[in-house]
């Protein structure tokens, strides 16, 4: 019998013998830990017979489940084992982070009795935002649904199906501050050597953290002025992974900041052959994002005076300093990593400039001029 055919209440799964007896419109389910053989699929299905007399005697097997009291923890856990050989150690991560924090709120429930309306009431009491909160509840939508379409399984519908958390009034999106010219300089003068050529150059690259310290020298083409992007280095992650997306993957001209930072770099960690960008208080290559914004960034934001701000606000300050300057979005998505300019246009439209009085012109001028 191979693997995910059944028979008579009895179905072969991940190569154990599954056994299921619907009754009184409940479902119980056990797995045994044995082979497929022949002999243990009768053995088997001898007990099946047995545990369906002892229900319709009134008594559940011990051995037996009732799939209507699954707790959500179980198939949260469950769901994310299944998840850690699927995904990048950074995306695990974060799911698992989600995972703990459902389990905590929600483990106890029984998936039969969670609703709509207690995870309304989640949101509501929460301070978390919208958007963090639809990401906390991905794992638990993707959980449910898996088991909606397992046949073995009870469950008929995922409650979270076409479900989003709505954004609560007064609740503000997260600011985009980008660093004027004059208070990155001032960042800059708080710096020195192998911190000062990185700053530089992720002001002037829109860079990931992840990105950044996981660049080598072997990505950099010095003749066309250009760098590849195609590795990131997360902090939960003991390895380098592919990028964030595959959009993310690109090659970024170096406007001269970042061609000069680079340059100056060479003679810290060039002729090493590897990593480009190196923590100067250890001469290795940075681990994490963590590490960068603890040992470098936020005492050069605290000496500068200035208002504090992440480091991925040196992301949206490149492409608003883009935008601004009147450069094409789509070219400015390519520079960033984004699959259109859609959300270039989103996120940062209020820096692009709107169309000057002379405006088509050019087009006119070119295709128009016969008519």
């Amino acid at each position: 019998m191979g693997d995910g055919l059944s028979m008579n209440g009895i179905i072969v799964r991940n190569g154990h013998i599954q056994i299921t007896v619907n009754f009184n419109r409940k479902r119980y389910r056990k797995t045994l830990f044995i082979k497929p053989t022949a002999t243990n699929l009768k053995y088997a299905a001898m007990q099946r017979e047995t545990w369906l007399h002892q229900l319709t005697l009134g008594s559940t097997p011990a051995a037996f489940i009732s799939e209507d009291h699954v707790l959500v923890s179980s198939l949260l856990t469950h769901w994310l084992k299944n998840k850690e050989t699927e995904v990048k150690a950074s995306t695990f991560d974060g799911y698992r982070k989600c995972v703990a924090l459902l389990c905590q709120h929600f483990g106890n429930t029984n998936t039969s009795e969670l609703s709509i309306g207690k995870i309304k009431n989640y949101c509501t009491e929460s301070k978390a935002g919208a958007k963090r909160l639809n990401n906390l509840f991905s794992p638990l939508r993707q959980a449910l649904q898996e088991a909606v379409e397992d046949d073995s399984n009870s469950l008929t519908k995922n409650i979270l199906t076409g479900w989003a958390c709505k954004k609560k009034n007064g609740q503000k999106t997260p600011s985009i501050i980008p660093f004027s010219i004059d208070e990155q300089r001032l960042i800059l003068q708080q710096l020195t050597g192998q911190a000062k050529n990185l700053v530089q150059f992720i002001f002037w690259t829109g860079t990931r953290t992840s990105e950044f310290i996981a660049l080598k020298w072997s990505d950099v083409n010095f003749d066309e002025r250009t760098i590849h992007i195609d590795r990131a280095l997360t902090q939960a992650a003991n390895k380098v992974e592919d990028t964030k997306t595959d959009a993310s993957e690109r090659t970024i001209k170096l406007l001269s900041p970042a061609f000069n930072a680079l340059l100056e770099q060479k003679q810290y960690t060039y002729e090493l052959g590897e990593e480009i960008f190196h923590n100067p208080k250890t001469n290795v290559p940075w681990t994490g994002d963590q590490q960068v914004r603890k040992s470098m960034w936020i005492p050069a934001i605290n000496k500068s005076g200035i208002s504090y701000r992440r480091p991925y606000q040196t992301r949206h300050t490149y492409a608003s300093m883009l935008l601004s300057a009147g450069e094409h979005p789509i070219w400015v998505a390519n520079q960033m990593g984004h699959a259109d300019w859609s959300m270039i246009a989103k996120i940062y439209g209020k820096w692009m400039p709107e169309a000057q009085p002379d405006a088509g012109q050019k087009a006119e001028a070119i295709f128009a001029a016969d008519l």
